[in-house]
């Protein structure tokens, strides 16, 4: 986990820096250097440091009131996730960024590399999902937070129920960012999408046809027969209701 803050938190820690120093080495392996007038710490337990892409940027940190007589760090994600999609737009990238966190950790962060990549589904909560659940060698996210810059669309808000994740927090709304930013395509509007999505299917403006195949169920009932049975998938966290 990585922060930075600013030119008055590197006066504090100036005067502060020795003390501050002994409470972050009981718990992690830490460096420190002020550069530009600004300070930048970087905390980070060190078995979970690992590369940086070359668009990641350090997480802010705000300094909350003394605790134990020492100061308390905590990680502003949400601004961090503001950070990764303003850089995204400054580099010729879309204004969308996502952040998963996890016991206080960064599990994986992505802007949207749409036009970077020319691949449509390369939005970042699809990226930063992917890299998380790789990391962690599971589909489910339970006792995860995601950061998104905006309302997600439906492509992405399917993925995110899909990987069940504790909470979802937004930033921003469709109807907030519309006069800066449209997205509509070829088959939809942004602001009809959900309701495009409920239709059936025989109504949806995207041309779609039913060719129906007995082959096709039986690929179904294989899948069931080499699971003993069951219908679902085992070690999914099924609703509660």
């Amino acid at each position: 986990m990585y922060g930075k803050a600013s030119v008055r938190d590197a006066e504090w820690w100036a005067w502060h820096g020795e003390r501050s120093d002994q409470a972050l080495n009981s718990q992690t392996e830490h460096k420190k250097t002020v550069v530009a007038g600004a300070s930048r710490i970087m905390v980070a337990p060190r078995e979970r440091w690992r590369p940086v892409h070359d668009w990641q940027i350090t997480a802010p940190l705000r300094l909350n009131p003394p605790r134990n007589g020492y100061p308390h760090a905590v990680v502003d994600y949400a601004q961090h996730t503001v950070d990764i999609a303003r850089r995204n737009v400054a580099e010729g990238g879309r204004p969308f960024a996502t952040v998963i966190v996890r016991d206080g950790e960064i599990l994986a962060e992505s802007p949207n590399l749409v036009a970077q990549t020319h691949d449509p589904t390369a939005h970042a909560e699809i990226l930063a999902i992917r890299e998380a659940c790789t990391r962690l060698g599971t589909e489910h996210l339970v006792g995860a937070t995601i950061y998104v810059l905006a309302h997600p669309c439906p492509m992405c808000l399917g993925a995110l129920y899909y990987c069940s994740p504790d909470e979802v927090v937004f930033l921003t709304t469709r109807e907030a960012y519309e006069p800066h930013y449209v997205d509509d395509r070829r088959y939809f509007e942004l602001s009809t999408f959900y309701d495009e999505m409920s239709r059936p299917w025989q109504e949806r403006r995207l041309p779609m046809s039913h060719d129906p195949r007995e082959d096709a169920v039986d690929v179904y009932r294989f899948w069931q027969e080499r699971n003993g049975g069951e219908r679902r998938v085992v070690d999914a966290p099924w609703s509660e209701g």
